[in-house]
């Protein structure tokens, strides 16, 4: 923008806010002669009492319309990997009965590794012969995409791998890849690599590329889902046991530029948009959505007017997470279990010899603080 511009625009808007408040001052005076002219003699109060009370009352009102809050337990929880000293990783999600799913590299290759809850149970590895990662895990069951070597032309593939340790590979029919990023007792879901157009004359991959996919284990057969609006990329994040579908998409022109950002959710056919627009692609307020459980809550991280917050979506409302330590500043959440718990990662900033200070990494698991009720009281 430039500076005649932004100039005209700032004095625009100054006089909105100007014209705004006056109309706040006129709506508060009338209000205020209005009540005393009605009770102030009986009630031998003063029409400056009166508009304090309005005051008071209007500011109560807008700090009460904010988000309502949930509170939480967060605990520090680098997950420590077996035969490799001094390395951590971080959880992308965690199952109901606390198990940490994580991606780690051994030896060059990514891996899932799953660390249970019961320490008597020994934690896992998996590849499929290649790089293999995912970000879900499901009452023992996880979901991914995985290549089966790491070497020369390879093809990427979803899977599914099942508590008992075998896995089932996913290839959507006339595809150039698969990823599955979420899984129910009936259904997987992710993103498909649609083939791709090369020569002249072809549009963005992103307009025509990327769709969502669902994968019905019952009959082994693949839909694809697509937005419902032209030259979109889609991506299928989870997927609940009522079949409501969290995901992402992307509006673009057919240069690939990003023209609308945002998260649906999908439900027998429709599209929901509950969540706020992204405007990180524009450097604006920021939304992400990671994880929907089978209560329906979903968790996500927004970045607003430069403040970033951890909250819960339940049934259209917004709840912000409150209980994370004052000095860890929140990086990303991950998944949720179906008791409200969540992964995520932070950083705490820590003294540095050569620059002065830097962020230091950890990750954490977030429990629902419990709720004290007092004695005698009805639960």
């Amino acid at each position: 923008m430039s500076a005649e511009l932004e100039h005209v625009d700032l004095e625009k808007r100054g006089k909105e806010i100007e014209e705004a408040l006056h109309a706040l001052r006129t709506m508060i005076h009338n209000a205020a002669a209005d009540f005393y002219e009605k009770y102030g003699q009986r009630l031998k109060i003063t029409i400056t009492e009166i508009t304090l009370a309005i005051l008071t009352i209007f500011f109560a009102t807008i700090v009460y319309a904010a988000d309502p809050t949930v509170a939480y337990n967060f605990v520090s929880s680098d997950i420590p990997i077996p035969n490799q000293p001094g390395r951590v990783a971080f959880a992308e999600d965690i199952d109901d009965d606390g198990t940490l799913l994580a991606n780690v590299a051994l030896n060059g290759i990514s891996n899932i590794f799953i660390d249970p809850a019961n320490t008597r149970v020994p934690s896992v590895f998996f590849s499929c012969g290649g790089d293999t990662s995912s970000t879900t895990i499901e009452r023992g069951k996880t979901v991914g995409a995985c290549t089966q070597t790491n070497s020369g032309e390879r093809k990427e593939f979803g899977f599914v791998r099942y508590k008992n340790g075998n896995y089932l590979l996913l290839d959507f029919p006339g595809s150039d890849g698969t990823m599955a990023r979420g899984l129910t007792n009936n259904a997987v879901v992710g993103q498909v690599l649609k083939k791709l157009c090369e020569g002249a004359g072809c549009p963005g991959a992103l307009s025509y590329r990327f769709k969502g996919f669902i994968w019905h284990p019952e009959t082994n057969s693949y839909a694809e889902i697509d937005f419902n609006r032209p030259n979109a990329f889609v991506d299928l994040i989870q997927v609940n046991k009522q079949g409501k579908i969290l995901g992402q998409y992307l509006i673009v022109d057919l240069g690939n530029n990003i023209l609308e950002s945002g998260w649906f959710l999908y439900d027998n056919g429709q599209f929901e948009l509950p969540f706020p627009i992204d405007h990180s692609n524009t450097g604006g307020d920021s939304i992400f959505v990671t994880d929907i459980n089978d209560e329906g809550t979903a968790l996500l991280i927004r970045r607003v007017n430069g403040q970033v917050k951890i909250q819960l979506w339940d049934d259209g409302v917004f709840f912000d997470v409150t209980g994370m330590p004052s000095l860890w500043i929140p990086i990303n959440v991950r998944g949720m279990n179906n008791s409200g718990q969540f992964v995520g990662s932070y950083c705490v900033v820590v003294p540095d010899p050569v620059h002065g200070s830097r962020c230091e990494y950890h990750g954490f698991t977030a429990t629902p603080a419990p709720v004290h009720v007092a004695r005698g009281a009805k639960k």
